[in-house]
């Protein structure tokens, strides 16, 4: 969903980067260390929410946003 904040609302270890918005193909990129994190997200009414596991330098995640 393009425009849909996603915030980080918990973890194991302190976050460089807090939030971001999604882009108009509703992909984001946060910065974060390896850890276990809840991620929040919202646009308008519709919300999401997923807890990740971090580990090396990029781990993709699948975030659904719904009313």
């Amino acid at each position: 969903m393009a425009g849909a904040f996603v915030m980080v609302t918990g973890g194991t270890s302190p976050s460089p980067d807090i939030a971001a918005r999604t882009d108009r193909t509703g992909c984001f990129r946060l910065a974060l260390p390896d850890g276990h994190f809840t991620l929040e997200a919202h646009h308008r009414d519709a919300h999401g929410r997923v807890t990740i596991d971090v580990e090396g330098e990029m781990t993709p995640v699948r975030l659904v946003v719904k009313d």
